[in-house]
């Protein structure tokens, strides 16, 4: 019964996350990229692609590039009001030919698009930058020559958010803003409850179509016991949040003559079965990431 309550305290403690909306006065957040932007502008430019970099790692931010498809957007609605002063068409962003000859991002990733031109050039480091009105990538000149148009940049800001846990095996996702570990050692459905909250998280209950699909992506075949059971005498399934199962979106199977709940990643879809809470089976726990 012990056990039970702090399971039951544990569920409505956890409650859910909102991002945060501000960094600095000069940067502007926006919600459907869930990060901070900021622009640059100067009336000749910045001198090169160095300057741009260092000055956003002084704000302890990064210089900018397109990671989605339509993030480059962002860059137009920032320059709508400056263009008038200044005569940019270009913005360096954050990627530039490394040391063994390929393009990679500032945070080491490859290129998120195809460039649009190849400069042969020798002996020369080469930067990226980008049309502000197309959003086409291309190579070009880490410094700016006298002859070539002025360029600005953006620096930009995301949260830095970590597992509250010096546990490394639970992994953040930021679709749903928490951390989940895959528990491999079987334990009865009271002993996975109990082992979860001793780790400071919760038996992982699927709340989102993101979420089904984040976890299922982590899953194999096998069952995976997860927040849910049934309440007697009701025929219900419950979540340790205190939703009917029966209320979510994923697709389930028809046997339910267990009590306790599980899941299984079954034809790249995650599944909902019940199985006998004293069986033994592998796990998965959740934790919140605070504000």
């Amino acid at each position: 019964m012990q056990l039970k309550l702090l399971i039951w305290v544990l569920a409505a403690a956890s409650a859910s996350c909102s991002n945060i909306q501000f960094y600095r006065k000069d940067y502007k957040y926006y919600p459907n990229f869930d990060a901070h932007y900021k622009l640059h502008l100067l009336p000749n430019g910045v001198s090169s692609w160095n300057d741009a970099f260092f000055t956003c790692d002084q704000e302890s931010s990064q210089l900018f590039y397109p990671e989605k498809p339509d993030e480059w957007t962002i860059v137009t609605n920032l320059t709508e009001s400056a263009l008038e002063m200044y005569n940019i068409t270009d913005i360096y962003v954050g990627i530039h030919k490394d040391s063994i000859g390929e393009f990679l991002t500032v945070n080491g990733q490859s290129t998120p698009s195809s460039l649009q031109n190849e400069l042969q050039v020798t002996n020369e480091e080469l930067c990226v930058t980008m049309d502000i009105e197309s959003g086409d990538l291309r190579t070009d000149h880490c410094f700016t020559h006298p002859d070539d148009s002025p360029k600005g940049f953006v620096c930009k800001k995301v949260e830095d958010v970590y597992c509250p846990t010096i546990d490394h095996s639970y992994i953040y996702y930021k679709e749903t803003r928490k951390c989940y570990k895959v528990n491999q050692h079987s334990q009865t459905w009271w002993k996975a409850s109990q082992t979860c909250f001793m780790e400071g998280g919760l038996l992982v209950v699927v709340e989102s179509i993101t979420e089904a699909q984040i976890v299922q992506s982590f899953l194999d075949s096998d069952l995976y016991f997860s927040g849910f059971r049934k309440i007697m005498p009701d025929s219900d399934f419950y979540t340790l949040k205190g939703s009917k199962v029966s209320e979510n979106f994923f697709n389930r199977y028809s046997d339910e003559n267990g009590m306790c709940g599980v899941i299984s990643n079954r034809n790249s879809n995650l599944y909902t079965l019940s199985a006998d809470c004293n069986s033994m089976k592998k796990f998965v726990c959740e934790m919140a990431v605070p504000n």
